[in-house]
């Protein structure tokens, strides 16, 4: 067998494993991050101050509700008594409910309007929690998957490893620092075949003399125009 066809087939199990190194990395981000629940965990986070402010928002309305109420129920049992005989105080007394009348309707409606944005809030928070549950399970379910993938990945590396150590006892040291050279140079691809009467990388035509002489078990024949090593199935 020629020196180029065991190089043709050493790029072959070294694309192999290169895909397996590029996949087992892959892998290795998602066991080690946990972005989608970070992502849920922290929309829920904003939505739970937002929760917590409506609720504050609620509670100082309330405290303005029933101060004005006391305040309300306080002048007219005041206004009823009998104990104020100016006429002066009975009218400021008067203008005063009246006002008081108007500001508690105005707040009973800034109090209804707080009670549904709280409820709504109340309702974005269990979506959030629900999000946050769903990507926790996603997470465990795809890292669970993952993990099942990378053992066979790491298996499946080991047997083209030794496939690569049978093959580089077959080509010349000089030759294995040719194939290494121009797989750095070339993107990982050091070797191309020749279909027809041309290479299969850059699609440049060989002459006869040429194809005969990529045929030859002695010597490796590079392409002219790529400078990959050429070989004949």
């Amino acid at each position: 067998m020629s020196q180029s066809l065991h190089m043709f087939s050493l790029q072959k199990t070294d694309l192999q494993i290169d895909r397996i190194n590029i996949r087992l990395a892959e892998i290795d981000k998602i066991l080690q991050s946990d972005k989608r629940v970070q992502n849920a965990q922290n929309k829920l986070n904003e939505i739970l101050e937002r929760t917590k402010n409506a609720r504050i928002k609620l509670s100082l309305v309330e405290d303005e509700v029933q101060s004005n109420k006391i305040k309300q129920e306080t002048n007219e049992s005041a206004l009823y008594s009998g104990r104020i005989h100016n006429p002066k105080e009975l009218q400021d007394l008067q203008k005063d409910i009246e006002t008081r009348k108007k500001n508690l309707q105005h707040l009973e409606e800034k109090q209804l309007d707080a009670m549904i944005a709280l409820d709504d809030m109340e309702k974005e928070k269990l979506a959030g929690d629900q999000d946050v549950k769903n990507a926790q399970i996603k997470t465990i379910e795809q890292k669970a998957s993952v993990a099942g993938e990378r053992e066979i990945l790491i298996k499946n590396k080991a047997n083209f490893e030794s496939e690569r150590l049978a093959i580089l006892a077959s080509i010349s040291p000089e030759n294995i620092q040719t194939y290494q050279r121009l797989r750095l140079q070339k993107k990982g691809l050091a070797v191309s075949a020749v279909e027809g009467e041309s290479c299969t990388s850059c699609g440049a035509d060989l002459r006869p003399e040429e194809i005969q002489m990529v045929k030859s078990s002695t010597q490796l024949y590079s392409c002219i125009s790529c400078g990959r090593v050429l070989f004949i199935g």
